[in-house]
């Protein structure tokens, strides 16, 4: 079976220098495009570890991105949803932070990307396997 490819190696010194925070505080204030290229770089380093950005807020900011008037922004946060929900605690908090509502939302947004976004991080949020 093949192995998924690697994270950037740039995601990897990003997680390891101790950025998610500064990243996810980013996204509150920083503009609509700027905010667009932190999830894309959150995205590469949610794959490489989800610790940081859990213990950051990051399920809580993202929440409130995908409220967001931008369909871009709101599928890159439901993207980034996906990747954080990975692990089991992931999976918790996105549960106790009542993003699933949200998600079931997004499932009628105008837009086929925001769709299919929300559609996959209600996936990853909502099954756990046997080894979880």
């Amino acid at each position: 079976m093949p192995q998924p490819p690697a994270p950037p190696p740039g995601a990897t010194a990003i997680v390891y220098a101790d950025l998610i925070p500064d990243l996810i505080m980013k996204l509150r204030t920083e503009l609509d495009e700027i905010q667009e290229l932190i999830l894309k770089t959150l995205h590469f380093c949610l794959l490489v570890d989800t610790k940081h950005a859990l213990h950051a807020e990051g399920i809580s900011v993202l929440k409130t991105k995908l409220k967001h008037s931008s369909a871009l922004i709101r599928s890159l946060a439901a993207q980034a949803l996906i990747d954080i929900s990975v692990p089991l605690e992931g999976k918790n908090k996105v549960c106790e932070e009542k993003v699933i509502p949200i998600l079931v939302e997004l499932l009628s947004d105008p837009e086929s990307e925001v769709r299919a976004s929300a559609a996959g991080a209600l996936m990853f949020a909502t099954i756990t396997t046997q080894g979880e």
